[in-house]
């Protein structure tokens, strides 16, 4: 939760600048065995193309949630933006790869962004799922099989292990 919180509140400027609303459904509370730099990276690589594809008054959601069953971190990122084109949505992870629309105001990127989300939950066992229709939208689910740090350990891990995340 609390690396979540920090991603939201450093990027809210910009979403404000765009009038684009940003929130935070429900956030997986607890500590996992991913990095700092990985979450933050895929999460802000997540948020930074949803406010890019995103007209202002729409709105992006940051939601989380742990499965014990498949010990997995299910993290989600939603939009009310522009979508992306079927014949579109499985090259959007490739390198250098960037869909531009006819109404695209913003400055192009060297398309790297989904590729690194992709490689870090690769990294960590996961993977990586879009659903999107034009005009309505895209959500994208991304998950790492890490492992929970049990409350009673959380000090001990966060000195010994720099790999544990608190969300």
């Amino acid at each position: 939760r609390e690396k979540t919180e920090q991603v939201a509140r450093s990027m809210a400027p910009q979403f404000r600048e765009r009038s684009v609303s940003l929130e935070k459904e429900d956030v997986a509370d607890g500590r996992f065995s991913i990095s700092n730099e990985h979450f933050t990276s895929v999460l802000s690589n997540l948020l930074s193309n949803a406010l890019k594809y995103t007209p202002p008054g729409g709105t992006v959601a940051i939601s989380s949630k742990w499965d014990e069953q498949a010990k997995e971190l299910i993290l989600r990122v939603r939009d009310s933006g522009v979508g992306i084109a079927p014949e579109d949505q499985k090259r959007i992870f490739d390198k250098f790869v960037q869909i531009k629309h006819r109404d695209a105001s913003t400055p192009g990127s060297v398309g790297l962004g989904l590729a690194i989300v992709r490689e870090i939950a690769l990294r960590y066992h996961g993977g990586v799922e879009l659903e999107s229709a034009l005009g309505k939208g895209s959500t994208f689910t991304v998950r790492f099989k890490v492992q929970r740090v049990p409350e009673m350990e959380k000090d001990l891990l966060a000195v010994s292990n720099n790999e544990a995340s608190t969300l």
